[in-house]
């Protein structure tokens, strides 16, 4: 099963050491894969366990304009 994590804050760019602090406490979720993405205002974190597409789906995933 994978896992999420994240934060919303007023320069949320400046947790940066928390939420990869908070991805890592998610490893055993899913160890195949990992990301983190900052924007101005949040921070999102995934681990990603491959059950079924073992050969893509690095996430966290963005649309054509991000």
């Amino acid at each position: 099963m994978c896992g999420v994590a994240g934060l919303v804050s007023v320069g949320a760019q400046g947790y940066s050491d928390a939420v990869k602090s908070m991805v890592r406490a998610l490893a055993h979720r899913g160890p195949d894969d990992r990301g983190i993405c900052q924007f101005d205002r949040c921070a999102l974190a995934h681990a990603r366990l491959s059950i079924v597409d073992l050969a893509t789906g690095h996430k966290p995933m963005f649309s054509p304009d991000r």
